[in-house]
């Protein structure tokens, strides 16, 4: 249950850095439709990454009432998919938008917060899923850090942020057609080896990194966009349901599995 994990929250921090989620206007239904360009009330699409990391945590959680949070849940597409498996997400979201609509379309118990004030109870989680969650944060390292204190000694951390060494990012920024230009809350774009940096530094041990596919069509060259989107968008769909992540560097998106130290 939602209360078991989550507990009222600090006085939030007031200034022009805070992150309190009364502050998250620009994440409001406005935001979701420009940001995923189709409709909010679609169903769970079958093959996803949140789809593999569900199976991923239910295989790696031993007691299958461990408590996990979704954190970011945005669509609530990882909430859904691992309470498909027989998990118990609890999702977290700065958006009182995506809160609402997650309640009310699909039942989940979630909260509204800020990544980096959880919260939540110290070592009292399993699991935290955060997928495109921590570029949005101005300072990720409090993030880490407040995730790491929310974690049981063993817990996992499974994160996504845009990789700032892919093939995408070197092709097609100077064009500024990269994805993760176009969003102005992608406030923290670091490098690869910059986001490891900070996973240990906040007590993690880095247990899995990787990226993604090639799905930020279409990208410079001879081919047509329209052979582009033929190939590798169902590839991208594949490799992501099936594995999650790819032990190579040009991915769109930079993949870490974080264990707590």
């Amino acid at each position: 249950m939602l209360s078991d994990v989550v507990r009222p929250p600090p006085e939030p921090r007031r200034g022009p850095s805070s992150d309190d989620p009364r502050d998250a206007s620009p994440y409001d239904e406005a935001y979701y439709r420009q940001t995923y360009g189709h409709d909010l009330s679609r169903r769970l699409p079958r093959l996803t990454r949140e789809h593999y990391w569900a199976r991923w945590l239910r295989r790696h959680v031993a007691d299958r009432h461990a408590r996990i949070v979704d954190l970011g849940s945005g669509l609530g597409w990882f909430a859904l998919s691992a309470r498909a498996r027989g998990l118990a997400p609890c999702s977290l979201d700065i958006s009182e938008f995506s809160a609402t609509r997650l309640r009310a379309q699909h039942g989940l118990p979630v909260a509204v917060a800020s990544a980096s004030h959880l919260p939540v109870r110290t070592a009292s989680l399993a699991g935290i899923v955060a997928l495109d969650v921590l570029e949005h944060v101005p300072e990720p390292q409090r993030a880490l850090a407040d995730l790491r204190r929310a974690l049981q000694p063993g817990g996992v951390l499974v994160a996504s942020v845009p990789n700032m060494e892919g093939f995408g990012a070197r092709h097609k920024r100077r064009s500024g057609s990269w994805f993760a230009d176009h969003d102005p809350t992608h406030v923290s774009l670091l490098q690869p080896d910059r986001w490891s940096e900070l996973f240990v530094q906040s007590g993690f041990a880095i247990e899995r990194r990787g990226s993604d596919t090639l799905w930020d069509v279409p990208y410079p060259g001879p081919i047509p966009a329209r052979v582009q989107r033929a190939a590798l968008l169902p590839l991208h769909r594949a490799i992501s349901w099936s594995f999650g992540s790819l032990p190579w560097s040009q991915g769109e998106n930079l993949v870490l599995v974080g264990r707590a130290a």
